[in-house]
């Protein structure tokens, strides 16, 4: 969809990949069901009520600002544009990947089960946390900047590729595994 929208009544993503390719509101529940993908790809999305569901989100172009409830069970993925939580949100999401672009805000996301970092940005006064239990892979030859985030891994770390381009931040660890030899 190229035009903007501003969206009082629910919207669910049932299969195949809804585009947003233009600026956004939504105050109302958004789904994404297995094997669906919200894809933002360009504009400036305000996400004032929840986005939910067993599906995927992708933020590919633009800005997408979470300030309302976020519990995706499928991946989200952040390959560029801008990823935001505000508004005293708090974003959950199983699967995280950040493979370009930038994840920010002053506020937390929550990876639960992995996050894979292979290019891009963490950036903002918030938190990237990767819970107990889940896995932190940063790997690939992209740069990543850590950029005053905390990220927080309360589960296991991998590192095998790549070094950090900047690195303005507190970096908490729980468990780390070494690269590969």
């Amino acid at each position: 969809i190229s035009t903007a929208l501003v969206s009082t009544d629910s919207i669910g993503v049932t299969s195949g990949t809804l585009q947003l390719g233009n600026d956004g509101t939504f105050s109302a529940p958004l789904g994404v069901e297995p094997g669906a993908t919200l894809e933002f790809q360009g504009g400036t999305h305000s996400l004032n009520g929840p986005l939910t569901g067993p599906g995927n989100v992708t933020v590919s172009g633009g800005a997408v600002t979470v300030g309302g409830a976020y519990a995706v069970t499928g991946t989200t993925t952040i390959g560029a544009g801008t990823m935001s939580v505000a508004n005293g949100a708090t974003a959950t999401a199983t699967d995280v990947v950040l493979s370009g672009g930038t994840q920010a805000g002053a506020d937390t996301l929550v990876a639960t089960t992995s996050f894979t970092w292979s290019g891009g940005t963490l950036s903002g006064a918030g938190t990237t946390r990767v819970d107990p239990g889940a896995t932190l892979t940063i790997t690939g030859a992209g740069a990543k900047f850590l950029d005053g985030r905390t990220l927080a891994n309360q589960g296991t770390g991998v590192w095998d590729a790549g070094a950090p381009g900047r690195c303005h931040a507190a970096l908490q660890r729980g468990h780390a595994a070494h690269p590969a030899q």
